[in-house]
């Protein structure tokens, strides 16, 4: 099992680079190729949402203001991937096969952001993009929930900001919920999980009933990777921050867990994990639903 395809989301925000270096740690590490995806927005499509007593006058200023806003993002989002290239000292391809090793291309697309994140992620071995936020407006959020729940592919959620602990080569920490979502996330994560340093399952626990982590770490025997389990977690209010809390201690560079797998009532009692681990992550999370 191998990496050969990073889909790498560029959005002319101030995480684009956090998000390229994680991408190029796996190009690195595998030999791939990063695709840096940048999805331009089209003007017409803010069109719809006005209603039908929008004036003509009030519509041009809508457009105008969004195609400025669009081309805004673009400009930032080029020059953020030029100077990362130019740093990084990566080949910049059009195709396969016309360079060797790690290689990049940048790819700009106008449309539905929806609708080109889903299409273009369903073409790669995973989707690399920055963590919404806090004052997220909700565009991240949407392109976020759009890459994991359309697209198939795991998704390998950037930190605002790099961080000490490169992606391989590291400690990861699996949390393990025994759930659907928690196995294709280990499934997604066992190419990484082979070149770490260490690796730690973390299993949850709900109301006393834990899932056990001894038939995953005998999994991972079976792919080469020897996993040592930690003390299980209570699912609470607190399990995210206590979650995050670990991996620091460990000097975690990946965590790896299943997204919204709780059913929403689950989510008001106990609190949603994921959630927390989204706002609130300074390292990358792989995440698969």
């Amino acid at each position: 099992m191998t990496l050969k395809i990073v889909l790498a989301v560029v959005t002319g925000r101030d995480n684009d680079t956090a998000t390229l270096d994680v991408a190029l740690g796996l190009a690195r590490r595998f030999g791939a190729h990063i695709d840096a995806l940048h999805i331009k927005g089209d003007p017409r499509d803010a069109i719809p949402f006005l209603g039908e007593g929008a004036s003509g006058v009030l519509i041009e200023q809508i457009m105008t203001a969004a195609e400025r806003d669009a081309g805004t993002r673009s400009g930032k989002a080029r020059a953020a991937f030029d100077t990362w290239r130019a740093a990084s000292g990566l080949s910049l391809v059009t195709r396969p096969g016309e360079g060797s090793g790690a290689t990049v291309a940048w790819r700009e697309e106008v449309g539905a952001e929806e609708e080109c994140m889903a299409r273009r992620g369903r073409l790669c071995d995973i989707v690399a993009l920055g963590r919404p936020p806090a004052d997220d407006s909700g565009a991240s959020t949407v392109l976020f929930e759009t890459a994991l729940f359309d697209t198939g592919r795991p998704v390998l959620v950037a930190p605002p900001v790099a961080q000490s602990a490169p992606i391989v080569d590291s400690p990861v920490v699996i949390f393990w919920t025994g759930s659907a979502e928690a196995a294709r996330a280990v499934g997604a994560a066992v190419p990484l999980l082979t070149a770490a340093s260490r690796v730690l399952v973390v299993s949850s626990s709900v109301a006393g009933k834990v899932a056990e982590p001894a038939g995953l770490i005998e999994f991972l025997q079976w792919h080469g990777v020897r996993a040592q389990a930690k003390d299980p977690l209570d699912i609470t209010p607190a399990a995210g921050g206590e979650l995050l809390a670990l991996a620091k201690r460990e000097g975690a560079g990946l965590l790896v867990m299943g997204a919204y797998t709780q059913s929403r009532l689950r989510q008001l009692i106990y609190g949603s994990v994921t959630k927390h681990v989204l706002t609130s992550a300074e390292l990358p999370v792989l995440m698969a639903h």
